[in-house]
């Protein structure tokens, strides 16, 4: 690093050294001596400046270059370098480096570099007329020409003046330098824009003679046809251009513009899905129709034509996600529900399986839907794909519960209490659900103890779970044990969640396990207001019944067994409740 720093150095001292012999052979012409040593007292000073320079010591640098300008206030050398640390000091007005820059042109007019730094510090103050004089003037240097011809192309089409800029161009064509192609396709565009259409002809025919393989510059002439209005001859060239390219991106996108331009809209949407659909092409050729069709079903508000040809399309194998991509990007901008990227999110996992936030986009869009089989398939391939993700383990656990595979769902909770270990303390909250819903499992396939023991570890991750504390507290009632905690853990659900009418039920049927029938009245009815969830209906109206029932309710009790009776998983007492007309245990 040393000897790199030191090598530096060198560079500048050697620069600097050739910018100060010009000075140093003048001195020899003064007869003075007071004039000779001021002049190697500003040798002196400005090497060292330059040594400081490539340093990085601006402050040093600084200082050397007053004393420098103190002994030869005419060295351009100098009042450049002293120019260019003061553009950088935003204490220092424009007009201040502007006068230094000026004032080193002015004594070496000649000087190439002098009329560059002086032009460039010019633009980026916005002193753009009087840079370009400079710049004109570069155009006769053979170093500094390249530069001078790129920035007054530049200001030219920043400034938006196409007939300067195509004489520009013209001019600099001319010089045999310029990159052609480059430029001549900004001269197309000015001319473009300028309406000259046949001179745009002509530059196309030179850049198709400048790259005969380019695809792009053969179509450039019926676009040309078609702005000049002659669509009969547009639709001849392009047409001309198929029946020898027939895979030719750009004469096919054209076609599309030109039924857009012609208003046959129904045209354009066919030849459009015929591309689209078309698995001969890649999905990085058919990106470009991909984003045309949906701008113009957007526009039309055919938006549902969109969903149906890309679930279409995503019934094809892809390799890449190109075509996934822009659907999602449209999905985004109409601010779709969540609902609508699983299928989405399922397309991208088969075709990049390493794409972790894809996947729990999928599997948790499956679970929303409650589509069980195909969320317990995805939740295991996520559990191959990346097996310390609980959330594969939780969600594949409740889809086994769900459609009744129970050994399967005992398999997923087993490997998944393996990992629970190696979660972060943001990962405590999913663990807890983890433990909740194995808790379920397991009291519903009669292993009571070891369901609850599940229960006690998913409240140590979070006491505050309601799942937990609702099934936990639901389950000591019905099997009239700890029915303190029971209630305590109840009251907990309810005053986390106090709409939740399942939530209410258990806290209901808490109490009434405990004999305070007075007591769960007003809980059972505040539940059978809020009651949403069908699933639960059955149970609740029958709770209701036996709760009216104990409180001498009999029409009451009746017509809510009634109610339960008609609903799916009413339980095999109701019909001798009803019968009876009194409690019956479980």
């Amino acid at each position: 690093m040393v000897l790199k720093k030191v090598k530096e150095v060198c560079i500048w001292v050697a620069m600097a050294v050739m910018l100060i012999v010009p000075v140093q052979v003048m001195s020899g012409r003064h007869k003075g001596q007071a004039q000779e040593i001021r002049v190697q007292k500003y040798n002196r000073y400005f090497l060292e400046s330059i040594c400081q320079k490539a340093l990085g010591n601006s402050s040093a640098q600084y200082d050397l270059l007053e004393r420098a300008l103190s002994y030869c206030p005419e060295a351009p050398e100098a009042l450049v370098e002293m120019a260019s640390l003061k553009a950088r000091n935003p204490l220092v007005s424009m007009q201040e480096v502007d006068s230094l820059y000026r004032k080193a042109v002015r004594l070496r007019p000649a000087n190439g570099q002098y009329l560059w730094e002086t032009a460039r510090f010019e633009l980026e103050a916005g002193m753009t007329d009087s840079a370009i004089v400079l710049l004109e003037k570069l155009k006769t240097d053979p170093a500094l020409k390249s530069n001078a011809y790129a920035t007054l192309m530049d200001i030219y089409l920043q400034q938006e003046k196409d007939s300067m800029l195509v004489n520009h161009i013209d001019e600099w064509l001319k010089e045999g330098d310029a990159e052609e192609e480059t430029i001549r396709r900004e001269k197309y565009k000015a001319l473009m824009r300028l309406c000259r259409y046949d001179d745009a002809l002509k530059d196309v025919d030179i850049l198709c003679g400048i790259s005969p393989k380019d695809e792009y510059y053969p179509v450039l002439r019926p676009m040309i046809l078609l702005e000049k209005g002659d669509m009969f001859q547009a639709w001849q060239v392009d047409s001309l251009i198929l029946l020898n390219s027939p895979e030719n991106v750009y004469a096919q996108l054209f076609r599309l513009q030109y039924y857009e331009m012609t208003g046959r809209g129904q045209e354009m949407e066919t030849l459009l899905e015929r591309f689209l659909l078309d698995s001969c092409r890649s999905p990085q050729d058919r990106l470009p129709y991909a984003k045309l069709y949906i701008s113009r079903c957007t526009r039309v508000h055919q938006e549902q034509r969109i969903d149906s040809l890309f679930h279409l399309l995503f019934c094809q194998p892809m390799s890449t996600a190109h075509l996934v991509d822009v659907y999602v990007a449209y999905l985004d901008q109409k601010k779709a529900p969540d609902s609508s990227y699983t299928t989405v999110m399922g397309k991208k996992v088969e075709i990049d399986p390493s794409d972790k936030i894809s996947r729990l986009r999928w599997v948790w869009g499956l679970y929303n839907q409650q589509n069980f089989p195909l969320l317990l398939d995805a939740c295991e391939q996520g559990i191959v794909a990346v097996p310390e993700e609980m959330c594969y383990y939780l969600l594949g656990g409740i889809a086994a519960s769900s459609i009744k595979e129970y050994a399967r769902a005992l398999r997923i909770f087993q490997e998944g209490q393996t990992h629970v270990v190696s979660q972060s303390d943001d990962g405590q909250s999913i663990v807890s659900d983890f433990f909740s819903s194995y808790g379920d499992l397991l009291y519903n396939m009669g292993e009571k103890e070891k369901g609850y023991a599940m229960y006690d570890s998913s409240l140590v991750r979070n006491p505050s779970n309601v799942s937990t504390l609702n099934n936990y507290a639901y389950f000591l009632a019905l099997d009239s044990i700890r029915l303190d905690d029971a209630e305590r853990m109840a009251a907990l659900a309810v005053k986390y969640a106090p709409d939740e009418s399942n939530f209410l039920d258990t806290y209901a049927w808490v109490l009434f396990r405990r004999g305070q029938y007075e007591k769960s009245l007003a809980p059972i009815e505040k539940a059978l207001q809020r009651m949403k969830n069908p699933s639960h209906q059955a149970t609740l109206y029958e709770h209701a019944g036996d709760i009216y029932i104990m409180l001498g309710m009999e029409e009451k009790a009746l017509q809510a067994w009634g109610e339960a009776l008609q609903r799916e998983g009413a339980s095999s007492l109701l019909p001798q409740k009803i019968k009876l007309k009194k409690y019956l245990e479980p």
